[in-house]
């Protein structure tokens, strides 16, 4: 058994992780973050424009 502990913001994006074993414990920061292409057969969620509503501007806090 264990337990994970993870914080995400609403674009999906997860910038801490923490996994509890009991034996050991392993921990993640998101260190970079940098936005894809969108391939053109690909859907964009929302209809919006660019990443599904995600700006490079406005990354996780």
């Amino acid at each position: 058994m264990f337990e994970t502990g993870v914080r995400y913001f609403t674009n999906g994006v997860a910038d801490q992780v923490d996994m509890d074993f009991g034996q050991f414990r392993m921990s993640g920061t998101l260190r970079e973050f940098r936005l894809l292409p969108v391939p053109d057969h690909c859907p964009v969620p929302g209809g919006a424009p660019g990443h599904g509503g995600v700006s490079p501007s406005h990354p996780p806090a």
